[in-house]
Parts: structure tokens; C-alpha cells; sequence
């Protein structure tokens, strides 16, 4: 009894000291080639944007961080900001030139936005794949613009005049 008990905990080590298998299918696409954009993505952990499609055309747009993905473009993604359209029927109520009030139906595109904590993402969805554009230098941005109207706001009158 002992020696199985034994032998299962030197299994279980083992099994632990092995690499991931998410590991060993994304080091196949880190040197060359669109997949190492992903690979780049996963490991620095940065957010990626991703252009989904439905059977009509484009169905909308995401934004995360991806935890695993292959060749497919199947996507294990996590902190998931979505931007989506959907066919919604609308119903309006008017009246003819009879005077009876009659109901016309439509069909209307309707833009809806979710955030999901987590998702799996089926690479036959997937039209697009880049970086996201990094939130630092919109905000640096933002900074330098915020220190210029300051120097305005103190009353620097020579400042204002030549920007006028």
C-alpha cells in the first residue's frame, strides 16, 4: 500500500515538473509569422483586439487578454469588453389613410456592448486579430494637454496671446 502511494507521488511530481501543453503549442509560433503577435500577447500580457463575424457579415469587436489559443485561432480569452450588433424586431403602430391603426414590423440592427469575465472563441468567428492600442499613451497625452491649459490657467498672458 505504502509503495503505490509512493509511486503515485512521484507521478504527481512529475506530472507538475511538466511544461503546459498551452506552453508547448504556443513556443511552436513565437519566432515568425502572424501567430507570434499572439504569443507576444500571452506572455507580456497584453490586451488584444479581436473582429468577430457571424453568418450576415462582421458581428462586432472585442477587447482582452487571451490565456491560451492554437493554430485554429481558437481563443481562451479573459477580461472580455465586447462591442456587438443584433437583429431586434421592432414594432410600430400607425394609421392608415382609413383611419385603422395598423402595426408595421421591422427588423433593426441594435449596437449592444458587454463585458464577460471569461470566453472561449472559436477560431471560425475570428475575421481580425492586432494589439490593442496601449491605454499609456493616451494618457501621457492627456497629461502634456492638462500641463499646457495650466500654464494658460495661471494667468500667463503672453502664453495666451500667442496661442491666439
Amino acid at each position: 500500500m505504502k509503495a503505490r502511494a509512493m509511486k503515485l507521488k512521484e507521478m504527481e511530481k512529475k506530472f507538475a515538473e511538466r511544461e503546459h501543453a498551452v506552453e508547448v503549442i504556443a513556443s511552436r509560433f513565437k519566432e515568425k509569422g502572424p501567430l507570434s503577435v499572439l504569443y507576444r500577447a500571452l506572455h507580456e500580457n497584453k490586451r488584444i483586439k479581436i473582429v468577430t463575424r457571424n453568418e450576415r457579415g462582421v458581428r462586432g469587436c472585442m477587447e482582452c487578454n487571451i490565456s491560451a489559443f492554437d493554430k485554429y485561432f481558437n481563443f481562451v480569452a479573459y477580461d472580455i469588453e465586447e462591442t456587438y450588433s443584433v437583429r431586434v424586431k421592432k414594432e410600430k403602430e400607425y394609421v392608415n389613410g382609413k383611419g385603422e391603426t395598423k402595426t408595421r414590423r421591422r427588423r433593426v440592427i441594435e449596437q449592444r456592448e458587454r463585458k464577460v469575465s471569461q470566453m472561449f472563441l472559436r477560431g471560425e468567428c475570428v475575421v481580425l486579430v492586432a494589439m490593442a492600442e496601449e491605454e499609456e499613451e493616451e494618457e501621457e497625452e492627456e497629461e502634456i494637454d492638462d500641463v499646457e491649459e495650466e500654464g494658460i490657467a495661471d494667468g500667463d498672458e503672453e502664453a495666451v496671446a500667442i496661442v491666439e
